[in-house]
């Protein structure tokens, strides 16, 4: 007889549940980050990928992900409220950098960007705000590209999508595109 005892069927049956458990398979736009001891150590795919069942491993989307800034007011320099709204868009370039520095992406993505717009617009006075639309865009581009190459991200688009004023009324919207 083949299998003798039913030891050997339960040790078989561990070591093809074990095996099968260790196969998986990342897509095209997807990694796994290998730990050890609470570190990242490796990145493994696109493909059919072994891991070993003891080791830690993350999946990491590599596509384009898009956050929506909900309008938040802020001072300008004549302290007066201006509510600002926007998007952002970019994507994960070092799955390793990425998993080290940015655990919860979104958050620190959105609170990096409040902050930042409440300085800039500390500077600028009320009536300017609609017109300044575009350099604050443009700063806000180039401080957010260099902060996101230290996450292991790249930015891709930032647009500021709403503005009102609350002194009186006015509402300027700006073109996506």
């Amino acid at each position: 007889m083949w299998l003798k005892t039913a030891n050997e069927i339960l040790f078989y049956v561990a070591l093809v549940s074990c095996l099968m458990s260790a196969i998986r398979i990342a897509g095209k736009q997807k990694r796994f980050v290998l730990f050890r001891t609470g570190r990242a150590i490796a990145v493994r795919g696109p493909g059919i990928v072994f891991l070993l069942p003891w080791r830690n491993a993350l999946g990491i989307d590599l596509r384009e992900k898009h956050l929506q800034l909900d309008a938040q007011s802020y001072k300008t320099q004549d302290n007066r409220d201006v509510r600002l709204a926007g998007t952002l868009s970019w994507r994960i370039v070092d799955p390793i950098k990425s998993v080290e520095l940015l655990q919860t992406t979104f958050v620190t993505v959105e609170n990096f960007v409040t902050k930042w717009l409440g300085l800039a617009l500390c500077g600028i006075p009320s009536p300017n705000i609609a017109s300044k639309t575009g350099d604050l865009e443009d700063k806000l581009t180039s401080s957010l590209r260099k902060e996101f190459a230290e996450w292991g991200t790249e930015l891709i688009s930032c647009r500021v999508a709403d503005i009102q004023t609350a002194h009186d009324g006015v509402h300027a919207a700006v073109a996506q595109g």
